[in-house]
């Protein structure tokens, strides 16, 4: 029986840390910083899917996210999480960093995305699930948010006029693009001591993701409102199963 809910997420970007240990001596202290920022990056999430873990708890089901360093890496934890957790359902979320339809399988899209080629181990599209194309759609998403946040330097122009020409789907936007845009749009915005606050994709997302309004990026991207509506189905079925016990 399915005693509780594990997501393992993208992170930070550390598939290749153990050829940087080898080739650079100094890499172990950027591993403690990137665990910080990782723990970090869980508290966003936790904040983010607040909603989900309030739902669960309620319904006596635990709910844990995992971050996992970069793509691979989430990847490799989550299949090895089917045999050291076999009474969970795992759930895999990283970025599609590339166009995918919403009539698409996501483990048909990974199973045959030349940058990854990863095999479905078997499991239903339950278990798999997109950030499209990035994560910084989803601040996009909300940029009533991200004025507030950055401030009055903050000039949206460029991703406005960027949403028309992709008919408002952020979710068409490239991963080059949403870097771009985001970047630009916060290239003259400063930190009360002066200090430069354009956009770092280390130090910022853990922040967005604990203000963005869920309801508004649910509403604009599909890929992010599908999660939601898994994980609620779910949760609303294994309280369902445990009743019948």
């Amino acid at each position: 029986m399915i005693k509780e809910i594990r997501i393992y997420i993208e992170g930070l970007g550390e598939d290749n840390k153990k050829k940087l240990e080898i080739k650079n001596p100094n890499f172990k202290s950027k591993l403690n910083q990137g665990k910080e920022k990782e723990a970090g990056l869980r508290r966003g999430f936790q904040s983010f899917f607040k909603e989900i873990k309030d739902l669960a708890q309620s319904k006596n089901i635990n709910l844990e996210i995992i971050m996992c360093g970069g793509r691979k890496l989430a990847y490799n934890d989550f299949s090895k999480a089917l045999e050291s957790h076999p009474e969970a359902f795992n759930i895999l979320l990283v970025d599609s960093e590339g166009k995918i339809s919403q009539d698409q399988s996501p483990w048909q899209y990974l199973e045959t995305n030349k940058q990854d080629k990863w095999q479905s181990l078997n499991l239903s599209d339950d278990h798999c699930h997109l950030m499209v194309q990035t994560m910084e759609a989803w601040f996009i998403a909300d940029l009533e948010t991200l004025r507030q946040f950055y401030g009055d330097n903050f000039v949206d122009t460029k991703i406005i006029n960027g949403l028309e020409n992709d008919k408002d789907n952020i979710e068409n936007v490239t991963k080059y693009n949403l870097q771009k845009w985001i970047e630009h749009a916060t290239k003259h915005c400063k930190n009360i001591d002066g200090s430069s606050k354009k956009y770092n994709k280390s130090q910022h997302p853990p922040k967005l993701l604990a203000i963005i309004n869920v309801e508004k990026v649910r509403k604009k991207c599909y890929w992010c409102n599908r999660i939601f509506r898994t994980l609620i189905k779910l949760i609303e079925q294994l309280s369902y199963d445990k009743e019948k016990i």
